[in-house]
């Protein structure tokens, strides 16, 4: 129960890149399927060698759309922790395509048995592919995309409280320095008055003599 309620707090917290991720794959299908049949159907290989070929070309625009698009990531690719190990849960894919694609075409020989086949077979480990890139190829470290809108939205939150309090703080020293100037201002004035006063008296005895 718990996982399954894992799982959908996962569908609704990264529902834009599961779509996106369901447009790399939608790519990689048409693309894949289009070469299987030109390559089984025009060209006369054997459905295990035309599922190969299908698979080696249309999986180089699929990691690029995964990496790039899906999750966001820039910069040059790491052989050693992205490239292979995609290629490697890839191979999975096509491992279990081409036995199901041999075995169609066997019993068969219908194209379009195979093309589905083959889908079928890829859609099997579709989600297994999902969660190891994104948790070992791609999402790690600093989850990108849009996981990062929920926390640029908390920042957001988190700023404005510290920038109403340092406006607040602004506004009371303001009015502290303003009542500091207006008694400053008063109290010179008051002493201005009294010299004006003390001169005042001081000038009549000479106007007297």
């Amino acid at each position: 129960m718990s996982l399954l309620v894992s799982a959908r707090a996962h569908l609704v917290d990264y529902r834009h890149r599961l779509l996106r991720y369901g447009g790399a794959s939608a790519v990689g299908v048409v693309l894949g399927q289009t070469i299987l049949r030109v390559c089984y159907d025009l060209l006369g290989w054997s459905a295990l060698v035309a599922n190969l070929v299908a698979f080696l070309i249309a999986n180089i625009p699929v990691y690029h759309l995964n990496r790039s698009w899906v999750w966001d990531r820039s910069g040059p690719s790491s052989w050693r922790r992205e490239v292979l190990p995609f290629w490697l849960v890839s191979f999975a894919g096509l491992a279990l395509s081409s036995l199901a694609v041999g075995l169609i075409d066997r019993v068969t020989g219908n194209g379009w048995l195979i093309t589905v086949a083959s889908v079928g077979a890829f859609g099997t480990v579709w989600l297994v592919k999902y969660a190891v890139c994104d948790q070992y190829l791609f999402g790690p470290p600093g989850q990108s995309g849009d996981h990062d809108g929920p926390n640029r939205e908390m920042a957001g939150d988190h700023n404005d409280p510290n920038r109403e309090m340092a406006g607040d703080h602004d506004s009371s020293n303001r009015g502290m320095a303003g009542d500091h100037d207006s008694s400053n201002r008063g109290m010179a004035g008051d002493h201005n008055s009294s010299n004006r006063g003390m001169a005042g008296d001081g000038a009549r005895p000479a106007g007297v003599r």
